[in-house]
């Protein structure tokens, strides 16, 4: 989940300024937040171009999501493997 998918779900759930403080402040403590790179924008915009050139669709989120891990070089964590395991580099860990 990206910080903003969160954010965008309290704000959404009209959750207080109060109980969202309490939500960022424990993400903050123990999640790390991976901040976009210019490599992280390279890597968004390769996976984008090669899920398009194999007739498939990047949801925006997904790709973001995809660009970070390729750029950290870390497995994705994700209940739904078969929207990202087309994409060169991916491994899905589910």
């Amino acid at each position: 989940m990206t910080y903003a998918e969160l954010v965008h779900g309290m704000v959404k759930g009209n959750w207080g300024e109060k109980r969202r403080g309490r939500l960022l402040d424990y993400v903050r403590g123990n999640y790390v937040i991976v901040y976009q790179t210019k490599q992280t924008c390279v890597n968004w915009a390769l996976l984008t171009d090669s899920a398009t050139r194999l007739g498939r669709v990047l949801s925006t989120a997904n790709g973001w999501v995809a660009a970070s891990a390729t750029t950290l070089d870390i497995p994705i964590a994700t209940n739904n493997a078969r929207d990202l395991e087309y994409l060169p580099g991916i491994k899905p860990d589910v």
